[in-house]
């Protein structure tokens, strides 16, 4: 399945998503409609740890709750979800996705705030989280994608 590469300018962070979980993510938002949605990607690292690769996605929690200008995740299922994938897959959180209907993806000061929020919880192991927010306008899809390098600074993957 080809795969989609995003990279930041200096070359120092990339993410390599598999068109099919573009596409999962893309059949999400559809189901959303008119409201925010998100969920988690997953996925592992090349050996320099420069670049990550997508091998699944996760949707909405249960427990998530949304509206129109508005998204939070749940935690339902997570804990043993993690437990499972990080001793027996060796896989990865790499970050999260998130649907901004009718607007563009780019991101606001509560995306930045959720994305610090999660690479500070030491129980995602997750220091350096991709986030990757689809816009949608007049039914098509466009795509944002970040990396949190430190606190209070994305840099923008093309």
């Amino acid at each position: 399945m080809p795969r989609i590469k995003f990279s930041s300018d200096c070359k120092r962070y990339s993410l390599l998503i598999r068109s099919e979980h573009l596409q999962e993510i893309y059949q999400y938002c559809r189901v959303a409609k008119d409201n925010e949605t998100g969920g988690m990607i997953i996925g592992l690292y090349d050996k320099n740890g420069s670049i990550a690769m997508t091998k699944g996605i996760l949707g909405p929690t249960p427990d998530s709750r949304f509206g129109n200008t508005w998204f939070y995740r749940g935690v339902s299922g997570l804990k043993q979800f993690f437990n499972n994938l990080w001793t027996r897959d060796s896989l990865h959180l790499l970050g999260e996705w998130h649907f901004h209907p009718g607007g563009s993806p780019d991101f606001s000061h509560v995306d930045i705030k959720q994305i610090e929020k999660l690479a500070m919880d030491e129980k995602y192991n997750c220091s350096t989280p991709i986030l990757l927010i689809v816009g949608e306008s007049k039914n098509i899809f466009s795509i944002g994608v970040y990396v949190l390098a430190s606190v209070g600074k994305l840099i923008i993957l093309k």
